[in-house]
C-alpha cells in the first residue's frame, strides 16, 4: 500500500493502479490518450 497525499492543490484527477499513478488537471484528462499511446510505442504495455 502507499499513501499519495498532495498539499495546495486543486482541481486533480488521481489515478492510482498497481502499475501506475497517474495525476493530471481535471482539464487535461484528454490527453490521457497520448500518454497511453507514448507506452504502446515504447513497448511499455505492461504499464497500461
Amino acid at each position: 500500500m502507499k499513501i499519495v497525499a498532495t498539499i495546495g492543490v486543486e482541481d486533480l484527477l488521481i489515478i492510482n493502479t498497481e502499475n501506475g499513478l497517474l495525476i493530471c488537471k481535471k482539464g487535461e484528462a484528454q490527453k490521457v490518450k497520448d500518454v497511453v499511446d507514448y507506452l504502446r510505442r515504447k513497448g511499455m504495455d505492461q504499464f497500461l
